[in-house]
């Protein structure tokens, strides 16, 4: 259905019928399906974004800070060299608690892109509080 809704033109509707199979997909462990999907995805939006990433982020919200790192586990799969996720799953360690686990993804995300000012101020806060 996707595909029939981008030959159409319907963007919108791509979009959600690919998030759909994406769940799809992970429910069924399916994740070499996923990552040739969200392949095909990146294809024709290079700003596509992690189906995973997006799980987290909404998993963490609500509070479900152990289903949101399942989440970003996936995302990791597909995205490994994304700053902005390697962020999510530092912010969920925090809430945890757990600041020597969300040191590397803070140091992965600023290697990756060394302007991103939250991460820097987030690391420096988690080294204040170990010191």
């Amino acid at each position: 259905l996707a595909r029939a809704h981008k030959g159409k033109g319907d963007d919108m509707r791509y979009s959600e019928y690919m998030t759909k199979a994406a769940v799809l997909y992970e429910a069924q462990d399916r994740l070499d399906d996923l990552k040739d999907m969200f392949i095909e995805v990146l294809k024709d939006d290079p700003d596509a974004l992690n189906p995973f990433n997006s799980m987290g982020l909404k998993l963490r919200k609500q509070g479900d800070v152990e289903g949101a790192l399942n989440a970003y586990a996936k995302a990791l799969n597909l995205t490994p060299d994304d700053e902005h996720l390697h962020f999510n799953i530092a912010n969920a360690h925090v809430l945890q608690k757990n600041y020597m686990d969300a040191i590397p993804h803070l140091t992965k995300a600023i290697i990756l892109n060394p302007g991103f000012e939250k991460a820097s101020t987030l690391l420096d806060k988690i080294q204040s509080i170990q010191e």
